[in-house]
């Protein structure tokens, strides 16, 4: 049998959490089944960057189920180095075109998908554009950029453009299917939101009273987590806004911020706002720690604003939540996720992240959290597992390559 080549095109290091915990499970498991060869080219940022000897680890460990891995050096800074990234990939992928057969490419959100499409032109190759979202619109509302300057249009010009050129699309709400379908955009649409290794984010009661007791937490204490950014896409101090406006209403409130980069940030959101020092911690928990933390929490929080863009958006971390047991607070307006979490009952949903809001998401908290823990961690479950979990979408993405 014939092997399908395709080359996936990720403008984000191979061990980020981003791609382990996303393609890069579709990834291996489609390759486990001896269909096709993918060929993976990563820019590799040095918070997740391999030894030479890990990555020679990695290759092999790879190649034994027909993955390929060819890493780049990411850069940071300017448009003009970003460019300098394109180029580093571009004589390769005409390599694998003309000499290794390689006719398709698929790419992860918006700067890798611009790219991507650009190669695809130059190169014949057939185009999936997965985790397709207007990363363009997401700047502008965070106004990262204005309506006139030229990121914007280049941006806009591009993601419009390489809708209309590839053969597949898949996001993750009707929203973005609705918008497609008024482009008449050609290309076949699957509708694949955020995916989750439901097997790796299980509830355990061994990790929530480990980690709960090492926090110095009560079990009447309830634990408010937040495992995400700061800034640009994110609420900034509107998250401490919200944490204070919360514990005025309950001093039982406990907060967990979670960040890789954003320490800082966090830290100063809760100085601005008067939160206690005993009534938070900021730290950082592995991809493998996140499970744990989880456990321990009684609501996780979704710090994105209920800005117009964000209707498209598929955030990673409901999946997550929900797959642990964890029912989540969200923003009105945000993906689908905010109907999701009043139709099942698994969430909580505000305006906005504010004192007044704030205030009022007390009382739906108390509600949900006031049902028996078991109950509620076996509703959030069993919802994850049919709307973000692996097993759930899976089939969407083997169809989505095999349509390729």
């Amino acid at each position: 049998m014939r092997k399908k080549k395709i080359i996936v095109y990720l403008y984000n290091s191979l061990e980020e959490p981003l791609i382990q915990g996303n393609i890069f499970l579709y990834l291996v498991d489609a390759a486990k089944s001896g269909k096709y060869n993918f060929y993976i080219i990563t820019y590799e940022q040095k918070q997740f960057e391999l030894s030479s000897d890990e990555k020679r680890k990695k290759r092999e460990e790879l190649s034994a189920i027909n993955i390929s891995w060819k890493p780049y050096s990411w850069s940071t800074g300017s448009n003009l180095k970003k460019a300098i990234d394109f180029t580093k990939a571009l004589s390769f992928i005409w390599y694998l075109r003309v000499f290794k057969g390689y006719k398709s490419i698929i790419s992860l959100a918006s700067v890798a998908g611009a790219y991507a499409y650009i190669y695809s032109m130059l190169f014949r190759l057939k185009l999936y554009l997965y985790q397709y979202e207007p990363h363009s619109e997401y700047g502008l509302d965070a106004k990262l950029w204005t309506e006139q300057s030229l990121t914007f249009k280049i941006l806009k010009r591009l993601e419009y453009s390489s809708a209309r050129r590839a053969r597949v699309i898949s996001s993750g709400t009707d929203y973005m299917r609705n918008r497609l379908n008024h482009w008449k955009i050609k290309g076949k649409f699957f509708k694949i939101p955020s995916v989750v290794d439901h097997n790796r984010f299980v509830f355990d009661w061994s990790a929530r009273r480990s980690v709960r007791q090492r926090i110095g937490l009560e079990d009447h204490d309830t634990l408010v987590i937040y495992p995400g950014k700061f800034g640009d896409l994110y609420y900034n101090n509107e998250i401490g806004v919200f944490f204070k406006a919360l514990l005025d209403e309950s001093n039982r409130y406990f907060f967990v911020i979670l960040t890789l980069t954003d320490m800082k940030m966090a830290q100063d959101a809760m100085l601005n706002n008067n939160i206690p020092s005993d009534k938070y911690l900021i730290s950082s928990a592995s991809y493998e720690e996140m499970s744990e933390y989880l456990s321990a929490a009684d609501i996780g929080i979704v710090a994105v604003p209920p800005q117009p863009s964000k209707i498209y958006c598929s955030n990673i971390k409901v999946g997550e939540y929900l797959c642990n047991g964890l029912p989540y607070l969200i923003c009105e307006g945000v993906s689908e996720d905010d109907k999701f979490a009043q139709e099942t009952n698994t969430g909580v949903t505000v305006k906005e992240f504010s004192r007044s809001e704030g205030a009022k998401a007390h009382e739906n908290i108390s509600v949900l959290l006031n049902e028996e823990k078991e109950e509620l961690v076996n509703r959030c479950r069993e919802a994850g597992i049919k709307y973000r979990s692996f097993q759930f979408l899976n089939p969407r993405f083997r169809e989505a390559i095999e349509t390729l």
